[in-house]
């Protein structure tokens, strides 16, 4: 009875281990989208963008109070 118990409790414990294992060799590093231009916390008052191409940039939680956005006709 106790080594039936033994070995479903070694098996449980190498099965996690081994997932654990899986999961952190299987990781792979983030990597930065060097095309883009991140905004975020930044403080953008009375800029002026004017023309520009803001298409894929991250404007999460900037200061952005009298912000110029005029297109170029």
């Amino acid at each position: 009875m106790f080594r039936v118990f033994l070995t479903r409790c070694v098996g449980v414990i190498l099965i996690l281990g081994l997932a654990c294992l899986w999961i952190l060799l299987s990781a792979t590093p983030a990597l930065a989208a060097i095309d883009t231009v991140n905004y975020n916390n930044a403080n953008l008052q009375e800029q002026d963008f004017s023309g520009a191409d803001l298409s894929g940039k991250a404007f999460v939680a900037a200061e952005m109070r009298a912000l110029i956005f005029r297109t170029q006709t």
